[in-house]
């Protein structure tokens, strides 16, 4: 009886357990190759321009400094360009936190990640993308640092 008892309260207490648990539900990316459009918000347009700059430092290889990344994208409403910004990242920032890029006051597109990572043999002409997501905010916010046309 004590045995079974005992079997009682443990099962017990593991579901209990896994119901206390909290899980984040995925994030789903979507992948913008640069020269590309994606369609966002359902009426803009977020486009990967080019990357301005690549030094980060290169899987396999012992640097001084991380290095960073700059890409440029712009966004667009209805085909015409409305905004556009140069973003800047250091090596491995995006995996810790992504870069919020405000459309509006409300919209806005996160950047994860900027693949590929250059390796020791691959630092040249490679083939550029974005990951990103959209983001609604219910709350309406300043929006600095765009230009706009």
């Amino acid at each position: 009886m004590k045995k079974i008892l005992l079997f009682i309260v443990v099962i017990s207490l593991s579901f209990a357990a896994q119901a206390q648990q909290k899980t984040t539900p995925p994030i789903i990316v979507k992948k913008l190759e640069m020269g590309k459009s994606l369609q966002v918000h359902k009426d803009f347009s977020f486009d990967f321009i080019k990357v301005t700059e690549d030094s980060r430092c290169p899987t396999g290889v012992d640097c001084v400094w991380p290095g960073q990344a700059k890409v440029v994208v712009m966004w667009c409403k209805d085909g015409k360009e409305i905004g556009q910004k140069e973003v800047t990242f250091k090596a491995n920032q995006l995996k810790k936190e992504p870069i919020e890029v405000a459309i509006t006051n409300t919209k806005s597109v996160y950047i994860y990640q900027l693949n590929p990572y250059p390796t020791s043999s691959e630092k040249e002409n490679l083939d550029y993308s974005l990951q990103i997501t959209e983001h609604l905010s219910k709350e309406k916010r300043e929006v600095k640092n765009i230009r706009t046309h």
